[in-house]
């Protein structure tokens, strides 16, 4: 994530070029699912956006929104606030986020929580009666019933979803900021819709008065996702001035 803070915004630059990473453009198949669209070969439609998993900390030192005094001391390693850290910072000196506002999510992040989505929710596998060339051969068709939470504002929304771990057992939260392609501009002012996308193009978003609520927003959905991301976040505000 590359960004230029502004008076009163921060400009942020993101790639549409990549279908397979944490930032790419995803478009609609129903009213809550969607598919990664390839840009570079695909026509940019109106209603497409741009699925964001942002995160609040790394372990390199090499990224661009890096901060090096927000330091987590955790199980696999030392790790620095990044992106939504950076955001929230950024935030507080373009005076996007009020001292108010501000005292206000800190009391949030420090207030008390038995369990978050992660804890409480989990996956089903319910079984469905379909015939298919599979039943002749003996298979039953199961579905999976996975929980997701979306908060949908006007100019972004925050998405909350519940997934396998990859590398171990049980379930986990995974947090997603969504940007409709129509509130990103583009670099070389070419309109975004209606043409494929340019090798490794990027665009960029503005937050401002307008928007900056999404930064409040993430926060707050990472708290209530898992124990372990309000843990965390409990963590990265000690450091905060």
């Amino acid at each position: 994530m590359d960004f230029v803070t502004g008076k009163s915004e921060i400009i942020v630059k993101l790639p549409i070029t990549t279908p397979t990473g944490k930032i790419r453009v995803k478009r609609y198949l129903c009213e809550f699912e969607s598919d990664p669209v390839a840009c570079v070969s695909h026509v940019i439609e109106q209603s497409d956006y741009l699925e964001w998993q942002i995160s609040y900390d790394t372990e390199t030192l090499q990224e661009d929104s890096v901060l090096e005094d927000v330091i987590l001391q955790k199980p696999d390693g030392v790790r620095y606030g990044c992106e939504l850290i950076r955001l929230l910072v950024e935030g507080r000196r373009s005076s996007l986020i009020s001292t108010t506002e501000f005292s206000e999510l800190r009391q949030f992040v420090e207030s008390s929580m038995e369990s978050g989505i992660e804890e409480n929710e989990k996956i089903k596998k319910m079984k469905q009666d379909k015939e298919s060339i599979a039943q002749q051969l003996g298979y039953v068709r199961y579905t999976l019933q996975v929980p997701d939470y979306l908060l949908d504002r006007s100019s972004y929304s925050v998405e909350i979803k519940i997934m396998h771990k990859q590398r171990a057992v049980g379930n986990q939260s995974m947090v997603f900021v969504n940007i409709p392609v129509q509130q990103c501009r583009t670099l070389n002012g070419q309109p975004l819709v209606g043409r494929q996308a340019d090798s490794k193009e990027l665009v960029e978003w503005v937050i401002n008065k307008k928007n900056y609520g999404v930064i409040i927003d993430t926060i707050k959905a990472f708290c209530i996702a898992s124990l372990r991301h309000k843990h965390d976040i409990q963590e990265i505000f000690k450091c905060l001035k």
